[in-house]
């Protein structure tokens, strides 16, 4: 895919929209988090759009470190929990595409799989304007994601706005439940409520992992993992009714939803 990015008369005033799938292509070492909004906006700025602007960040969030989360989505990003992670983007952005932002409409995606390709060609193909800021590859192998946000936060000028807003997120593993407030995402996700849910996404095979965000001290070394080493290690599906059976066995605290709302 050719990186053309600069913006043409067609497309300078357009609606954008910036799918970053923070799992592969977290927040850098050295790079103030609160910073990657603004980073993205004097990105796009340089390159001549003007219009009107959403940021996505999505992703199951699992391993990414609570004060990340909490400064992205201060700053522009709506978090979306999702069971499948970076399985999504194509989902995201063609839902984003087909049923609310026509043609012309300018589509920016932060990711590290090549396969990516695929779909942003074939909305390329429909009419849209995809902005690639950097080659599409595995970030083990180019570390372009990393070069990219640290070239783009250097050149920030001390003196830019960092504007903040009330967090906002929307949870797919709980079918789309919408929320407000970071103290309010944290609380979600470390409830009783959300992990019953992941029930419906994830194997009993696979030990549930607990999805409230890391904090500052367990954060790992930055260690950059493609789209399909992350998905090797988090493999979502829906149960089947034997799967659901054996797990009831298993676990002897475990209850169908049903059972618990009558007991209750």
């Amino acid at each position: 895919m050719m990186m053309n990015n600069k913006a043409t008369q067609e497309f300078a005033g357009a609606v954008t929209a910036v799918f970053w799938n923070i799992d592969t292509c977290p927040v850098p070492r050295g790079v103030d988090a609160r910073r990657v909004g603004p980073c993205m906006k004097r990105y796009l700025e340089k390159l001549g759009y003007t219009g009107p602007l959403t940021m996505n960040v999505f992703g199951t969030l699992i391993d990414t470190p609570a004060e990340h989360l909490e400064a992205v989505s201060s700053t522009g990003f709506l978090l979306r929990i999702d069971p499948y992670g970076s399985k999504s983007l194509t989902a995201y952005m063609f839902r984003w595409a087909n049923k609310q932002n026509p043609p012309p409409a300018n589509i920016m995606v932060i990711t590290n799989s090549r396969y990516a390709a695929i779909p942003l060609c074939k909305l390329q193909g429909e009419g849209y304007n995809v902005i690639t800021p950097y080659p599409l590859g595995p970030a083990s192998r180019t570390r372009a994601w990393k070069r990219f946000l640290r070239a783009e936060s250097k050149a920030l000028d001390k003196d830019y706005p960092i504007e903040t807003v009330e967090s906002s997120w929307v949870c797919q593993v709980c079918y789309g439940l919408t929320g407000r407030g970071f103290d309010n995402f944290t609380t979600h996700i470390s409830s009783q409520g959300h992990a019953d849910k992941e029930l419906d996404w994830i194997t009993p095979a696979v030990p549930l992992k607990r999805r409230k965000p890391m904090t500052k001290a367990d954060e790992e070394t930055d260690e950059e993992t493609t789209d399909e080493e992350t998905d090797h290690k988090f493999r979502p599906r829906r149960l089947s009714h034997s799967h659901l059976k054996k797990a009831m066995f298993a676990s002897p605290s475990w209850e169908p939803g049903e059972k618990k709302r009558q007991r209750a």
